[in-house]
């Protein structure tokens, strides 16, 4: 199965690469992709590193795009955006936002895998 030419469940064809998320996005809502802020948390997670930060991007919204489809592409993806099954995996308590920080203030989030085997 070629990912770049399939479809997901929500009807999208990806026929252009890692980039045609990123491009769908931006002819949705260049105000929602350019805002500096969003655009800044990719540069703070790589270390502001340009290329893995732009590399980051493009998987961020063809991740998005696969899970959520082209509707909520430019949007905050919200617990109201979660579907039975999503939410009964939040619900199990597998994954967790733990109620404290690191030392550099970021939040921690928990997974148990062992749940996954």
């Amino acid at each position: 199965n070629n990912n770049n030419n399939s479809n997901n469940d929500n009807g999208f064809r990806n026929n252009g690469g890692p980039a045609a998320a990123y491009e769908l996005a931006e002819a949705m809502s260049p105000e929602y992709v350019q805002d500096p802020h969003f655009r800044l948390m990719f540069l703070r997670a790589s270390h502001f590193n340009t290329e893995q930060a732009a590399n980051r991007l493009l998987g961020h919204f063809e991740k998005k795009l696969e899970l959520f489809g082209p509707n909520k592409l430019c949007k905050k993806i919200t617990i109201d955006d979660l579907d039975s099954d999503d939410m009964e995996c939040l619900m199990s308590g597998q994954s967790q936002l733990l109620p404290y920080r690191d030392r550099s203030g970021r939040a921690v989030f928990f997974q148990a895998l062992s749940h996954y085997r």
